[in-house]
Formats: structure tokens, C-alpha cells, sequence
């Protein structure tokens, strides 16, 4: 069985051992710990097929980031029904044309079945100045079971993450170095294994798709009328 949790606990002690960085006792800059910003940008250059900037197109955060936007999840939650790419784009094109600003939520993104591949609006939706990509502490958590750890990140581009960053800057300057160096190592090894079948993430998309079709045969088992979700953690039943 795969275990994350082992790998967390490595990452921490691997970086509480290393008496020669002082660093880890340190604040690390507004942006987000180096190493972290790093793994974070090659990460996202794979998965959204271009280029990410690591000093300009990436801020860590503590926590989910709040304001008045339009949240696109390409995912409907409740109900798990994924977006297709055609609707993806006209989202977008409807906010390009009544200036709306298009923050991305995607906290399922490696949880899809089936045959259905989940799209990011920021991959195929070329306007890309107009669109932050939201990864907050608590979605994080979810998915790679260390939400008490409260790390999570922005992509974007520069111009949108400035005042992300002045905020952060003013509400709690800046998110522990220790446990974003030891995030960096658990997503650097993530980063290697990345569309394998030692991927945590593939690993995670199977163990989650069992645990969906367990709970849906025994709510059907019960005479509750299930919507069948293609895509996230959630069921919704109607009784």
C-alpha cells in the first residue's frame, strides 16, 4: 500500500537533520521558499504545457486565498460532473468579454475515472493574463494528507500575484520555512515519478475510484438514487 505519510515524515526530518542550513530557522521571502517555488514551476510547466516563470508567476500561501471573483472549477461540486474542454473555452470567453477575472480551483485535479482526463481552463485557454490558478492550503492538504501542514500556492501571472503578494505580506508575512523545504523534497520525488505507475497521483486516482464504486454499490444497495460522479471525492444522493 502506498503511504504519503512516510514520505512527509522523511521530507521533515530529512530537513530538521541538516545542521548546515540555518535557514530552516529563518522567514523565508513573500514569494515562498526557493526550492519549493522551483519544484512547483517544473511541476506546472508539465502540466500546463508552457513555460512557468519561478520568480514571477508563483507565490506560496498559508491557507485559500479570498476576494470577488468568479471561481472556475473544471469540475461541477457537488455532483463531480467534469467540464469539457468546448465549455472550458466559452467560460472564457464570456469573462474576457465582461472583464471577469477567472480564479481556477483545482483541488481534484488527479481525481478523474473512466476515460475522463481532467483540462485546467489555464491549459487551453489562451488568455492566460486573465487567470489564477488557486491551490490552497486546505485542497492540498486533501490530496496529499498533510493539511495540517497549511501550504498551498498561486500560479498566475506576475501583474495578478502583486497584490496577492502585498496582502500576504500584510496578514502573515510569510508561510513556515521548515515545512515548505520539507514540501519541496516530497514534491521534487512526486515530480520524478510523475505519469508512472509509481506516482502517488495514479496511485491516489485508483484507490479513490475504489472507494467511489464501494460507497455507490451500497447506496444502491439501499434504493438511494445516486448521481454517478466522473470526476472528485463526493456523491450525491437523493433520499
Amino acid at each position: 500500500m502506498f503511504s504519503i505519510e512516510v514520505m512527509w515524515t522523511a521530507s521533515l526530518k530529512s530537513v530538521a537533520n541538516d545542521n548546515s542550513s540555518p535557514e530552516i530557522h529563518q522567514k523565508t521571502g513573500h514569494k515562498g521558499h526557493p526550492s519549493l517555488r522551483k519544484a512547483l514551476a517544473y511541476f506546472y510547466s508539465i502540466l500546463m504545457n508552457r513555460t512557468i516563470d519561478v520568480n514571477k508567476e508563483i507565490l506560496v500561501t498559508a491557507g485559500a486565498l479570498h476576494g470577488i471573483h468568479i471561481t472556475a472549477k473544471s469540475y461541477l461540486n457537488p455532483g463531480d460532473e467534469m467540464f469539457t474542454k468546448e465549455e472550458l473555452l466559452f467560460i472564457g470567453q464570456l469573462c474576457e468579454k465582461y472583464d471577469v477575472l477567472i480564479m481556477s480551483d483545482e483541488v481534484s485535479q488527479f481525481h478523474y475515472y473512466e476515460g475522463h482526463h481532467h483540462t485546467r481552463i489555464g491549459d487551453i485557454y489562451m488568455n492566460y493574463a486573465d487567470i489564477l490558478i488557486d491551490s490552497n492550503g486546505e485542497q492540498w492538504g486533501k490530496l496529499f494528507v498533510n493539511n495540517g501542514w497549511r501550504i498551498g500556492w498561486v500560479i498566475g501571472p506576475d501583474h495578478l500575484l502583486w497584490p496577492l503578494r502585498v496582502s500576504l505580506i500584510t496578514s502573515i508575512v510569510a508561510v513556515p520555512t521548515p515545512t515548505q523545504m520539507a514540501f519541496a523534497i516530497g514534491l521534487e520525488i512526486e515530480n520524478q515519478r510523475l505519469n508512472t505507475n509509481q506516482s502517488f497521483y495514479n496511485w491516489l486516482k485508483n484507490d479513490t475510484l475504489f472507494k467511489r464504486n464501494r460507497f455507490l454499490k451500497i447506496l444502491n444497495g439501499t434504493g438511494i438514487d445516486v448521481i454517478k460522479p466522473n470526476s472528485g471525492y463526493f456523491i450525491v444522493a437523493v433520499y
